[in-house]
């Protein structure tokens, strides 16, 4: 019912808020390449675990992870693209990085539309995860190559 929904939504939009709040105490602890790798994986196991639910509290217990998850990322890659952007195209970057998010807002609705009519809900769900998983191995492989080769500095 719609209460239920809304609960399960409510408890996405409560830890999305709250990773907010720990970013700062987490980011003292963590590099922004750690914090993001560790949300990437949080988003991964979620999505993996969203086709197997069965139960309205565990729904609501994934989506919360979700958001956890999912909250952390974009304070996180802002701040990466930032840190890592020539100094003179920051604005590009950002506006590069816009351009990809409204896309992919666009773009993964009518793919997942198309794809669960087709197969169900399972195969989205897992795709997802799987997105999510190699995203967090990019951004290893990437932290990796700059602790060995940092940059130089911008001209």
């Amino acid at each position: 019912n719609a209460s239920s929904i809304g609960l399960v939504v409510g408890s996405y939009a409560l830890a999305s808020i709250a990773s907010r709040v720990l970013v700062t105490p987490l980011s003292r602890r963590f590099t922004p390449w750690q914090l993001l790798i560790i949300s990437g994986c949080i988003a991964g196991i979620c999505f993996a675990g969203f086709a197997l639910v069965h139960s309205f509290a565990l729904l609501t217990a994934f989506s919360f992870w979700l958001g956890l998850g999912l909250g952390m990322a974009t304070p996180m890659s802002q701040a990466l693209l930032y840190d890592t952007a020539p100094a003179n195209r920051v604005g590009e970057v950002m506006g590069l990085r816009i351009l990809m998010g409204n896309s992919v807002q666009t773009l993964v609705p009518l793919v997942s539309g198309a794809i669960g009519t087709a197969f169900g809900m399972g195969p989205i769900f897992w795709a997802l995860a799987v997105t999510q998983f190699s995203t967090s191995y990019a951004v290893r492989a990437q932290w990796r190559r700059r602790k060995a080769h940092p940059p130089g500095p911008s001209p």
